[in-house]
């Protein structure tokens, strides 16, 4: 299973890690950090929005969270695809 991630811990970032799953798992999201609790279902809409429009089905996402911007979370998460798919993961 590849594993691929895109971010950092710094304050007003975000360190998403994707890994792939077999056909037919669908999705599955975990997020913390220090948003977790205030904005936490916000990131969650904003992850399966851009996964969907990205035609991402089976994958879990891990989101540490410390601040992130919604654009920043987005680019996180698309650059960290961009390299599962390429096969730049760990």
């Amino acid at each position: 299973m590849r594993v691929a991630q895109a971010g950092s811990l710094e304050s007003c970032d975000a360190l998403i890690t994707v890994r792939e799953q077999p056909e037919g798992s669908g999705v599955k999201i975990s997020i913390e950090g220090t948003s977790k609790y205030r904005f936490g279902e916000h990131i969650r809409k904003l992850i399966e929005e851009a996964l969907y429009s990205l035609g991402e089905k089976d994958i879990e996402v891990q989101v540490q969270d410390n601040g992130a911007l919604d654009p920043t979370l987005r680019a996180r998460l698309e650059t960290a695809i961009l390299r599962l798919r390429r096969g730049e993961g760990k």
